[in-house]
């Protein structure tokens, strides 16, 4: 520990000195709170930036919805509003980091983060990337990460954009943001409100003749508000504030096997932030903490069951990037995190557990940036024990006048268990505290073709990855009793590709994307050794997505078609689920004005009325609508 603050100290010295001979025309544009590791030191990565134009016709869905038809990331649906697990590169959703503004919020008692619960009006820029990442987010970025951000420009003066919504089974949504900003401040306030009964009718599959039933107990209410606030401090720094508050009071659905469901489940979080930044020339400096606060209460008043958990966080890091000579940039950072849990259902009450890391990556590119390589490392103290080393290499070669890229990326990857894996106990489920950390590593190589002529653009994107994980951590029934082990190893491979064409002519723009991703992954080792070899439940083999996108002036039509192969639903691969298609259509309409904008939109989901379950005994809405109008108001446009 002494010495991690010694070389942090030397790092900050170091930092300071580059930066006091940095000339004063050096200007923060914005204050943008993003994490900047992701796009100078994650090289030779396979990555996919969520279109802008995408994320603002879903402000008024969830980010499950929203990803939802990514052929890259499968999401493992419950029910609309419930449960909804993710899925990157065939691992399981503890092994996907899910970042707000460079901070965690996987939760520490499971390990995930619920997509459906997160409004994708409080997002402006997302980005997912596949493969390991834990060299740059530590433990659980495994399968890959997801990362969100939110923006504050500057000098834009009064927006106000008002959004409401309606929909089928009672969909309701309304949004608001409120921004301001000039020369030295900026500031956001955005509030939500969303509802819907979700009373769809479905087909269950489990009776004769497979009659049409109506869902019971699966209404869900959310509210949700986000302040963000930055203020410069002279022409090279910026002071930003961000908190995000929220609660959602949601049903919980009976399976088509039950006769009913009273369970239900309220969630409450908030979670808070403050960053300072320093843009210079050769150095650019920042210090953030956050505070990190989730509730959960499990309620099923038929078995008279209560249950009540809460966690905190409190998370600081510091972080220099160094623009050094020849071409070359060094990043070096400081993590702490401090993690409480407490319920009554958790070993003594309460858990705690102190993670401090320390990180570095450093990339060097050639005169011309055709070719680029980096190196990084990162080491973390888990209590009074290191975990192990990990390090990450990437590359990337520009060739035939920057037409086509080669990259390849290579990690060591590792995830700790969750308190609810070491430390949960109830008459039917235990923790271990013995557990071992996940380990393995993960690499990935392709290519990128770009082109463009004076009509056409195309661009082609090719990647094979794969990953080794041992010690995997899986719930067992031993005897009675449910508890986690370190038994098998996966082994998860495969290919990703996409591929775009475009083209403009006068008013018309006409784009067509698809994706596709085929996925192995295996029991390399497991234990029951009949086991060996099989597909992991509910992993697809096959997904693609298509979609097509045609515009005139400000009228747009834009439909996506998604396949998902089948799914087993039993280790031994004796049971599935069968492969399903489903359409979205989404129509569009912009009116401008000299200083306002209208939007309206209407969409249509599962447009051909598939009968599916993505989890078994699941079911999901067949044909459904939504419809929406958003405002714009600005008083500089």
């Amino acid at each position: 520990m002494r010495g991690y603050c010694i070389l942090f100290i030397l790092m900050c010295f170091a930092a300071s000195c580059v930066a006091q001979h940095l000339p004063d025309t050096v200007k923060l544009k914005e204050a943008v709170i993003v994490e900047p590791r992701a796009q100078s030191f994650i090289i030779g990565r396979s990555s996919q930036t969520i279109d802008s134009n995408w994320i603002k016709l879903n402000r008024q869905n969830s980010l499950a919805e929203m990803l939802d038809g990514s052929s890259h990331l499968f999401l493992k649906t419950y029910s609309p509003g419930g449960l909804v697990n993710t899925s990157l590169r065939g691992m399981a959703a503890n092994h996907t980091a899910i970042l707000w503004n460079g901070f965690n919020l996987q939760s520490p008692l499971n390990g995930q983060l619920e997509l459906s619960l997160i409004p994708a009006f409080f997002i402006d820029n997302l980005e997912i990337q596949q493969g390991g990442a834990g060299a740059m987010w530590g433990s659980g970025a495994i399968g890959g990460s997801i990362l969100m951000a939110s923006e504050s420009k500057f000098n834009k003066g009064l927006t106000i954009s008002l959004n409401s919504g309606t929909g089928s089974f009672g969909k309701m949504q309304q949004g608001a943001k409120i921004s301001f900003s000039n020369k030295r401040w900026s500031t956001t306030t955005r509030i939500f409100r969303h509802s819907s009964d979700n009373d769809y009718r479905y087909r269950n599959s489990t009776i004769a003749g497979n009659p049409v039933e109506r869902q019971e107990n699966a209404a869900i209410r959310q509210y949700g508000l986000l302040q963000q606030s930055s203020m410069r401090l002279g022409s090279r720094q910026a002071l930003s504030f961000f908190g995000w508050w929220q609660f959602n009071d949601r049903q919980i659905p009976p399976t088509l096997t039950t006769a009913f469901s009273t369970a239900r489940q309220q969630d409450e979080s908030l979670r808070t932030g403050l960053q300072w930044q320093r843009k210079g020339k050769a150095a650019d400096l920042s210090i953030r903490t956050a505070w990190l606060h989730d509730w959960l209460q499990y309620a099923d008043s038929s078995i008279s069951l209560s249950s009540v958990t809460r966690s905190h966080s409190i998370v600081s890091e510091a972080e220099a990037k160094l623009r050094l000579p020849k071409f070359s940039r060094l990043n070096l950072g400081l993590n702490n995190t401090y993690t409480t849990a407490s319920s009554l259902k958790i070993k003594n009450a309460e858990q705690k557990r102190n993670t401090t890391a320390l990180f570095a990556s450093y990339s060097k590119s050639n005169k011309k940036s055709t070719a680029t390589g980096s190196v990084s490392l990162r080491q973390e103290l888990i209590e009074n024990e290191f975990a192990p080393m990990i390090p990450a290499v990437g590359f990337e070669f520009h060739v035939l006048k920057r037409k086509i890229v080669l990259r390849g990326n290579g990690s060591r990857i590792y995830r700790l268990p969750t308190f609810n894996d070491l430390y949960w106990q109830e008459s039917q489920a235990h923790g271990n505290p013995d557990l071992k950390p996940e380990r393995g590593w993960s690499s990935e190589t392709g290519f990128d073709i770009k082109n463009e002529t004076k009509l056409w653009q195309y661009g082609l994107g090719v990647t094979a990855f794969a990953i080794s994980t041992r010690d995997l951590i899986q719930w067992y029934p031993l005897g009675n009793i449910w508890q986690p082990v370190n038994r098998n190893r996966v082994f998860s491979r495969g290919i990703e590709n996409e591929a775009h064409l475009q083209r403009k002519w006068d008013s018309w723009q006409f784009r067509i994307t698809a994706s596709y991703s085929g996925t192995r992954s295996t029991l390399a080792e497991a234990a029951n050794e009949q086991n060996r070899g099989n597909q992991l439940i509910y992993t697809p083999i096959h997904q693609a997505t298509a979609t097509a996108r045609i515009a005139w002036k400000e009228l747009e039509f834009r439909y996506r078609h998604h396949h998902v192969g089948s799914r087993f639903t039993l280790q031994d691969n004796s049971a599935w689920l069968p492969a399903f298609q489903t359409g979205t259509l989404l129509i569009q309409y912009a009116a401008r004005f000299p200083s306002s904008q209208a939007t309206f939109h209407i969409r249509i989901n599962n447009l051909w009325n598939a009968d599916y379950q993505v989890v078994e005994f699941r079911p999901v809405p067949l044909i459904n609508y939504e419809a929406g109008i958003s405002l714009k108001l600005n008083n500089r446009s």
